[in-house]
């Protein structure tokens, strides 16, 4: 198995959109919950975001009023 590394950064927002609103039982989180939460500059966020989106461990998806993040199953 892969051991994939996890900055403090991407800990952070993880730990945020494991205790976000939840559809259909997935707890889910838009970007701009994900800064209030943790704090981190929608800048900086995004950065994050895409490497965690390119680690393969969230992904996007599409509710039916925005788009928020969720960890990948």
């Amino acid at each position: 198995m892969k051991t994939i590394n996890i900055t403090n950064l991407e800990q952070r927002v993880l730990d945020s959109i494991a205790t976000g609103y939840e559809w259909y039982g997935i707890p889910h989180l838009t970007t701009s919950e994900i800064s209030e939460e943790t704090g981190i500059q929608m800048k900086e966020l995004r950065g994050v975001i895409s490497s965690l989106y390119k680690k393969d461990i969230i992904q996007e998806s599409e509710l039916p009023t925005c788009e928020a993040w969720r960890v990948c199953p």
